[in-house]
C-alpha cells in the first residue's frame, strides 16, 4: 500500500476583492474553517413515452454555484465586523477568492448571504459569514 497524499487545509484563505474588478484581494480577519463552494447541477427529467425498460432518463441542468461559508474569530478593534456590516447593509456583490495552500485558487462574484455571531461563556467569539456565489467560479491553477 503507497503512503498517503493528503493535505490538510491549513493555510487556506477567503479574500474580499472589490466590487468592479478582480482585484485588491485581502484576506479579512482571523479565519477558522472555510468550506465551498459547493457547486451542484440540476437534473432534468428527460423521460419520454419511448424511454427504455419504462425507466426515466435525465440529462444534466443548470449548474448552482453554491456557497462558501467562513468562521473567523471575532476581534473587536480589527475593523472586519465593520467591512461585513457594510456589505450586508449595502447588499453589494463583490470578487471573493478562495486561496488554498497549493496556490490555486477560485474567483466569484459573490454577496454576504448571511453571518451569526457567537458568544459563548469560556471560547472564543466568532462570526459564521456565509457568501452566496452569484455566477461561476472558475479554478485557476497554481
Amino acid at each position: 500500500m503507497s503512503e498517503t497524499n493528503a493535505q490538510l487545509g491549513f493555510g487556506t484563505t477567503l479574500q474580499r476583492g472589490d466590487v468592479g474588478a478582480a482585484t485588491n484581494f485581502a484576506v479579512i480577519g482571523e479565519q477558522k474553517d472555510i468550506g465551498g463552494p459547493n457547486r451542484e447541477r440540476n437534473d432534468v427529467d428527460a423521460t419520454h413515452q419511448q424511454s427504455p425498460n419504462r425507466t426515466k432518463e435525465y440529462i444534466p441542468g443548470l449548474s448552482e454555484p453554491g456557497e462558501v461559508s467562513l468562521d473567523l474569530q471575532l476581534n473587536e478593534t480589527d475593523g472586519v465586523r465593520e467591512l461585513i456590516e457594510a456589505d450586508m447593509d449595502s447588499s453589494v456583490t463583490r470578487y471573493w477568492r478562495v486561496v488554498y495552500p497549493s496556490g490555486g485558487y477560485y474567483t466569484f462574484r459573490g454577496y454576504i448571504k448571511s453571518t451569526e455571531e457567537n458568544s459563548p461563556v469560556e471560547d472564543i467569539q466568532t462570526t459564521n459569514l456565509v457568501v452566496k456565489v452569484a455566477g461561476a467560479a472558475p479554478w485557476t491553477p497554481a
